[in-house]
């Protein structure tokens, strides 16, 4: 499987307890940008249902996109990166504040 991916030179998917559970509950598209989160937006490689975490890759992603738009010319793919980023985003937030909502409060 990881020859797969190395030979089309991209990385191996996420893999560990909170990718799965994320894959299997939100579909494949909530982790396709980990690798990207990782490496650009300092994400956690091992996931993260933080709120504080994800609102920090949130204000990089509009950071970016402020970016994209200041540019002449804007690239279709770097719009489509955004709109990846975005929805991926969405899905870890609403299981962030699922959680937020199921934790007992002390």
């Amino acid at each position: 499987m990881g020859q797969r991916f190395s030979s089309k030179g991209l990385p191996p998917p996420p893999q560990g307890e909170t990718f799965d559970f994320m894959v299997k509950k939100y579909g494949p598209q909530s982790t396709e940008c980990i690798n990207k989160w990782v490496k650009e937006f300092y994400f956690p490689a091992r996931g993260s249902y933080n709120l504080t975490v994800l609102q920090r890759v949130e204000e990089a992603i509009k950071e970016k996109e402020e970016k994209i738009e200041g540019q002449k010319k804007i690239d279709e793919k770097d719009n489509q990166a955004m709109k990846k980023y975005k929805a991926c985003l969405k899905c870890w937030k609403d299981e962030a504040e699922q959680r937020q909502k199921k934790k007992p409060l002390n």
